[in-house]
């Protein structure tokens, strides 16, 4: 079925609609692809549901990829209608990861975007290692990919969902939380929580009993030596400490998750 029959039956029929709402890199898509055919509910998928963020990710992907993704499409239409949808058929879930780990894991996916911080990069990282300048540009808390993850979740998942900032310190000892806003029924997980905890989420969050198996729609593997060298970058040990600085991390993760990030990307030489 294509994306706008399946967002038009989304909108115009009674059944739940369970909207797949998160920042990229991220896990949306493999929760996507292992609930989209769920019986009795339309399931859908974005990133961006703000008009500012829609528009921003739309001028990008014309210009790198020139093309339109469907979550994009999914995206145009669901700002428009979101507002009519009423709460009780509304199920909003939500992954996310550290901020580290998603800039990487982006700026492996998606070097194109990041032509403007590193303009010599390409696609080969097996032996890239990022200078100490790459990474004041790509982690800076002002323009980077840090200040976009803290936008992320400010201008596409608090701001438009009424979530009281506070209401995510649930998440500083639980893999989850389900929030009951006026807008909608939210589930946030975290990413590492996936592989173990889905089914439990899914259960809590819709109410009934599911066993689904997990899909991984991730086309890049762990053993591909250039993921593997991006993501486990070594970074210098101020910007990593800025970073997990950040209140909204501090929300989000424990203090023993933030210091097992901190062991993982620090490197003193740099």
């Amino acid at each position: 079925m294509s994306v706008l029959l399946t967002w038009y039956f989304a909108l115009f029929t009674d059944k739940k609609i369970i909207l797949v709402h998160s920042m990229g890199k991220s896990g949306s898509s493999s929760i996507y692809k292992s609930i989209r055919k769920l019986r009795g509910v339309h399931v859908l998928h974005t990133h961006f549901l703000s008009k500012s963020g829609y528009r921003d990710a739309f001028i990008q992907h014309k210009k790198y990829l020139f093309l339109t993704p469907p979550h994009l499409i999914t995206s145009r239409f669901l700002i428009k209608f979101l507002p009519k949808i009423p709460k009780n058929r509304l199920f909003l879930i939500c992954s996310y990861r550290d901020p580290i780990s998603f800039t990487l894991s982006n700026l492996y996916q998606n070097p194109y975007f990041f032509k403007n911080i590193i303009p010599s990069l390409d696609r080969d990282f097996s032996s890239y290692k990022l200078t100490r300048d790459e990474c004041d540009n790509l982690f800076s808390l002002k323009i980077g990919s840090v200040f976009y993850w803290n936008n992320w979740f400010y201008n596409e998942l608090l701001s438009l969902f009424d979530i009281d900032k506070n209401i995510l310190s649930d998440l500083n000892s639980s893999p989850y939380t389900i929030i009951d806003s006026n807008r909608a029924r939210i589930g946030i997980l975290k990413l590492n929580s996936l592989s173990t905890g889905f089914n439990d989420f899914l259960n809590q969050l819709l109410s009934i009993n599911l066993r689904i198996k997990l899909l991984n729609s991730n086309i890049t593997s762990n053993t591909n030596k250039s993921y593997s060298t991006i993501v486990d970058s070594k970074l210098p040990e101020d910007i990593v400490n800025n970073i997990l600085r950040n209140s909204l991390v501090n929300l989000l993760f424990t203090e023993n998750e933030i210091q097992n990030i901190r062991t993982r990307y620090i490197s003193s030489g740099l």
